[in-house]
């Protein structure tokens, strides 16, 4: 959990505008690649998850066993995973798809996921965007 301050009240409505105003969040952060890559890091920072592992099928009498990853991010607000899902396919990334919405017992909204299961594509995202943190 983050904890920002600041004093500067011209600040506090530039943050507040953008978060009232997704469509002005969408054209601010599709101007370029850059803000679209900066973007996703600190979203994906503060919304998303990588997990490898593996995955055992059985054909038969054989056995396989493949490695797999899910990357994802998670968020109750469907339209902000549809802009990040933009500015992924802005900077290249063209495997990343929308799930959901799901319930569980403790929420009352439902929860979204943007997610790929690609191996060459979290690869990528993790050169690409460079998150800071990788959970």
């Amino acid at each position: 959990m983050y904890c920002v301050v600041t004093f500067s009240l011209d600040f506090c409505k530039w943050v507040v505008r953008y978060r009232r105003d997704l469509e002005a969040l969408r054209s601010l952060v599709l101007r370029s690649k850059d803000y679209a890559r900066e973007f996703v890091r600190g979203f994906f920072d503060a919304e998303g998850h990588l997990k490898f592992y593996t995955y055992t099928r059985r054909r038969g009498s054989r056995t396989y066993t493949e490695r797999r990853v899910k990357l994802k991010f998670v968020n109750t607000n469907r339209r902000l995973l549809e802009i990040v899902l933009e500015c992924l396919q802005l900077l290249g990334f063209q495997r990343f798809h929308m799930e959901g919405p799901y319930m569980d017992a403790y929420r009352v909204t439902p929860k979204y996921e943007l997610c790929t299961f690609s191996v060459k594509e979290a690869r990528r995202f993790l050169e690409v965007v460079k998150p800071l943190k990788v959970s």
